[in-house]
């Protein structure tokens, strides 16, 4: 099977994790086709309602859980460790899409983070780093940032209280906020959806009694 011909077989193919993974068991080009499989998957999420957007990420997690054995990507096991499906969501990462489509994509990411199914939280702290450490992000990435609250905010408080970091950049408008999923951090992103979604401050809110350490403890 071409990457063409993956391309038209998995747009009829993503609500049955079976019929997800068949066509890998005998693929000359295992890694076409999966390239064309995840591409797949990630249109038909930046189109999704939240029922189809459900759907879809237990046909990740239930695709995950089949092994065929022997086939690898990159050195990485098919499907258990997922190859090409990080590399196709950083893709989306470029932009090109319509705000909804956007949105979608974030509340996708999301979704697969707090399910354990596929840990995208560097694309979140893209993504919200935009929103809300910039000058000229927030129109763009506002409503995509507060996806990743509302959908893998345990997730990000987690990384918070742990000091998880990555190599990703403050945003100009945090440079004296901290470093990381920081406490400082944390309390920048509050206070700017203070200000700019009061939404998305009430989702991060939620956490505060999470995280019981730095400027919280004596709010």
């Amino acid at each position: 099977m071409t990457y063409e011909e993956a391309i038209v077989y998995y747009r009829s193919a993503l609500t049955d994790a079976d019929a997800f993974t068949a066509p890998l068991a005998t693929a000359v080009d295992p890694e076409a086709v999966l390239w064309a499989a995840w591409q797949t998957v990630t249109e038909a999420a930046a189109k999704a309602d939240d029922q189809a957007m459900a759907r879809l990420v237990a046909l990740v997690t239930a695709v995950q859980g089949q092994e065929l054995a022997g086939v690898r990507v990159w050195k990485l096991r098919v499907f258990t460790d997922l190859p090409v499906l990080g590399a196709q969501l950083r893709e989306e990462w470029n932009g090109g899409r319509p705000l909804p489509e956007w949105t979608n994509l974030n509340a996708f990411a999301a979704r697969l983070t707090a399910a354990g199914t596929h840990d995208a939280l560097l694309l979140g702290l893209w993504t919200i780093s935009a929103a809300l450490e910039t000058f000229d992000g927030p129109a763009e990435n506002l409503p995509a940032a507060i996806e990743w609250f509302r959908h893998a905010g345990d997730q990000l408080a987690g990384a918070t209280i742990h000091g998880r970091t990555y190599a990703a950049g403050l945003g100009e408008l945090a440079l004296q906020a901290g470093v990381g999923y920081g406490l400082p951090r944390w309390a920048f992103w509050r206070s700017r959806l203070e200000t700019l979604s009061r939404d998305g401050f009430k989702l991060i809110k939620r956490h505060d009694t999470t995280i019981v350490s730095g400027p919280f403890r004596r709010r």
